[in-house]
């Protein structure tokens, strides 16, 4: 416990961990130099809420694979654990990437263009993306220091774009989340350094299947279909489109600026509302009113008043829609040809709906690549596919061995979408991500499966496992399972699945 009778948090844990086995004078200077550098850069209420998930995130970046959020000083001590590194080093390295950390997280950053980056970034809820954005800002920190490499602060702004528009256009596609945090972790990997920005952007383009950026086509149409009202990110949203190339930002507060529903969001539309969208008006209401072409942007006292209004009467609200001088509001009550609309029908906002999805290409932007730029790093990828694309070079199974394999392959294919199949030359693979998390070697009499988990970590009654660490196989796992017939299959797929569980979260 620390001296409030709490439990030592994982900072507390490090910071005893780094100072308390030093004599007094190193100790203080390690306290002077470093730690407390850190605590400042925090404060002492980010210190407290933060520090944990820095340490997170910060083992993440230098093992690239997911931290528990409680192993964190575990975690760390066993990275250091047989490294000839001395406190000081480590302490060192600590304070850089938590200055980092804090410009990112904290939105800290003296540089205000970063800094809006950043706000924007922690309004995306973007965590996932810490431990490659501090590595990234290492290297531009780097590259202005030692001019070995380029990467501009223009390059560095647009890798963080690329980010922002990779997450929050996959926000809005509907693709799930819980890829992001191993994408991230490893997505450093991919840098080349003398083509630095190129090379982040060619490999957010080329991530394919659930990891893939979505493209303009596929953004703009789910863009203009979504009920974006409905989501955590609807303010967000809104002020980009009112704010994109505007010296003169708003902030929807709910109270000086609020969201307003031009077809209202009421539960029983008012007889002129009805008489507007005719048959079927109640469905049409629903599938509508919340979608981006019916949003607009007014002052928060006249919200309130105009809510069941007709159209043509929200408009001549003084102070309202037509007075507000919002830019989001001109297109509400000017058409196209600049005249005053006199109704706002479902055709309305489909074609509004579409006009700000083109404006959302722009602000949330695909990575613009040229074909030359873009082409070594699919020749990258081509060559690190197996060009095996049957097992017909691997032994022949007998019948009922060729069963079960089958069985349990397309058993495992479907354990999650994520998962993919490649064949080598000597096993058959399957990943999450762009790591295997489990390996079948065929022979003639049985099937061989191993598992990318640790032994210690198997949970297996049955003791069907044996731990090959130091025998070595085929795979690239610690755990094997012999198969000769197919009466444990469902016990097998069990163990199968605890592999895919620890590649997704770690040791959780």
């Amino acid at each position: 416990m620390n001296s409030t009778g709490m439990d030592l948090s994982q900072g507390d844990l490090l910071r005893n961990f780094l100072l308390l086995d030093s004599n007094t004078d190193q100790q203080r200077k390690l306290y002077d130099d470093y730690w407390r550098p850190i605590e400042l850069d925090f404060g002492k209420e980010g210190f407290s809420e933060r520090f944990d998930y820095f340490l997170r995130d910060y083992i993440t970046m230098l093992e690239k694979r997911i931290v528990r959020l409680d192993s964190g000083y575990t975690e760390f001590k066993q990275f250091y654990e047989d490294k000839k590194t001395t406190k000081e080093e480590i302490l060192k390295n600590l304070r850089r990437y938590s200055r980092y950390y804090c410009k990112i997280v904290l939105c800290k950053d003296d540089d205000k263009d970063l800094n809006e980056l950043w706000q924007e970034l922690k309004v995306q809820h973007v965590d996932t993306a810490n431990p490659f954005l501090m590595q990234v800002y290492g290297d531009y920190e780097e590259a202005q220091e030692t001019n070995q490499f380029k990467l501009t602060k223009d390059d560095f702004i647009e890798i963080v774009k690329a980010v922002n528009s990779y997450v929050y256009r996959r926000y809005i596609v509907g693709i799930p989340t819980n890829s992001l945090n191993k994408t991230f972790a490893i997505l450093y990997n991919s840098i080349k350094k003398q083509d630095y920005r190129n090379s982040v952007l060619a490999t957010l383009v080329l991530l394919g299947s659930y990891k893939r950026f979505p493209n303009d086509e596929d953004f703009a149409k789910a863009f203009s279909e979504k009920d974006i009202y409905t989501t955590r990110l609807k303010n967000y949203t809104l002020e980009k489109l009112e704010n994109n190339n505007h010296l003169n930002k708003v902030i929807i507060d709910g109270t000086d600026i609020s969201i307003e529903h031009i077809l209202p969001e009421t539960d029983v539309l008012k007889p002129w509302w009805q008489e507007v969208l005719g048959e079927n008006w109640d469905e049409l209401q629903k599938s509508n009113m919340h979608r981006i072409g019916n949003l607009t942007i007014t002052k928060g006292v006249y919200n309130s008043q105009m809510r069941d209004y007709p159209f043509k009467k929200k408009l001549e609200v003084e102070g309202g829609i037509k007075f507000s001088n919002y830019r989001l509001s001109n297109d509400v009550v000017y058409d196209e040809n600049h005249k005053e609309r006199e109704s706002w029908t479902i055709d309305n906002i489909n074609q509004r709906s579409e006009k700000l999805a083109k404006q959302a290409l722009e602000i949330w932007a695909y990575p613009k690549l040229t074909e030359d730029a873009l082409k070594p790093y699919k020749t990258h990828y081509r060559q690190e596919r197996v060009i095996y694309e049957d097992i017909a070079h691997m032994p022949e199974m007998r019948d009922d061995i060729k069963a079960i394999y089958e069985a349990l392959d397309q058993a495992i294919l479907q354990l999650n979408e994520g998962v993919t199949k490649t064949i080598t030359k000597h096993y058959i693979g399957y990943k999450y991500d762009y790591t295997n998390f489990a390996e079948i070697i065929i022979y003639k009499n049985s099937l061989n499966v191993i598992l990318d988990i640790p032994y210690e970590n198997i949970v297996d009654p049955n003791n069907l496992t044996e731990n090959i660490t130091d025998k070595g196989s085929w795979g690239t796992g610690h755990v094997r399972i012999k198969i000769f017939n197919g009466k444990d299959r469902d016990y097998v797929m069990n163990l199968i699945n605890q592999s895919l569980d620890y590649s997704i979260n770690g040791s959780d």
